[in-house]
């Protein structure tokens, strides 16, 4: 996505409205000629998604003013939703914002944003959101930064959303807008953008795993490991479950390796995993 210096640019027509192009709508109600002197990209979903794993692989761009997003938002009658995976406020040098956002009842509140450290200036880096009826998570490099609740003003960010990315500006209002010093044309990359659903087996219970190689990674009703069970060496392994997870004495995880477990309602559909073929 580009952000440019514009002469004089105006938004197509179908698009200046109160919600869309809201300077240019308000100006022109008013009988006066207006134009934008910058402009830049936003993408949005057509569709609504409703939990899951979300993730994008971002170079973002970097300089006073410039104002990149990775979010997702629904609104309606009294009520709202977002949930930023990061904001860029790039007077903060060398981190992230990350926070959600509620109201409810016609309420609306504003939760305090988690500044993340990340090894800027600006390269690649992987940005994912994890969301489901209980929790909200946060990653940037695939590692938590950030874990939250969902019972946000005792309800929770539970509606489908709808998934935003662009690269905005900062009003010369706010305290990083614009300067001398701002470089135009300028950039933000996406290489990828991934959205990931559990898959559930909510009726299958686990004594042991024999084999990881053969194992069905959808969430299970419970999974309970001993002995019996061993971790690959220098491996990364993420189980779930619906109700718990039990780890029994002579369980062990291997120097160098990595295993997650995430007690996770898992909200789709039920999966049948295929038999193992030994």
């Amino acid at each position: 996505m580009e952000t440019r210096k514009e002469d004089c640019y105006h938004c197509p027509k179908q698009h200046v409205g109160p919600y869309g192009c809201a300077r240019e709508y308000e100006y022109k109600e008013l009988g006066i000629e207006w134009c934008y002197k910058y402009s830049s990209g936003y993408v949005e979903s057509r569709e609504n998604y409703h939990y899951g794993y979300f993730e994008i692989y971002a170079k973002l761009p970097g300089g006073p003013g410039f104002w990149p997003a990775f979010w997702f938002h629904s609104s309606g009658t009294c009520w709202y939703q977002e949930i930023d995976v990061f904001e860029i406020y790039p007077c903060w040098q060398n981190s992230v914002d990350i926070a959600p956002h509620w109201g409810f009842d016609c309420q609306p509140v504003k939760a305090p944003y988690t500044h993340v450290a990340c090894n800027f200036p600006y390269t690649w880096h992987w940005y994912g959101l994890e969301w489901d009826r209980d929790k909200i998570t946060w990653y940037i490099d695939r590692k938590i930064v950030r874990q939250e609740t969902n019972n946000m003003g005792g309800k929770g960010i539970q509606n489908p959303m709808r998934i935003i990315i662009n690269t905005a500006l900062h009003s010369p209002d706010d305290d990083c807008p614009i300067t001398s010093n701002s470089v135009f044309p300028n950039y933000m990359y996406v290489d990828q953008a991934n959205v990931y659903q559990l898959k559930c087996d909510k009726n299958t219970v686990v004594n042991e795993i024999s084999d990881f190689n053969t194992y069905c990674y959808a969430v299970k009703k419970s999974i309970s490991l001993g002995g019996a069970t061993t971790i690959p060496a220098g491996s990364n392994i993420s189980l779930r479950a619906t109700d718990f997870i039990e780890l029994k004495p002579g369980f062990e995880v291997p120097l160098g390796a990595e295993l997650y477990l995430d007690i996770n309602p898992c909200s789709g559909p039920n999966y049948i995993c295929p038999p193992s073929p030994y």
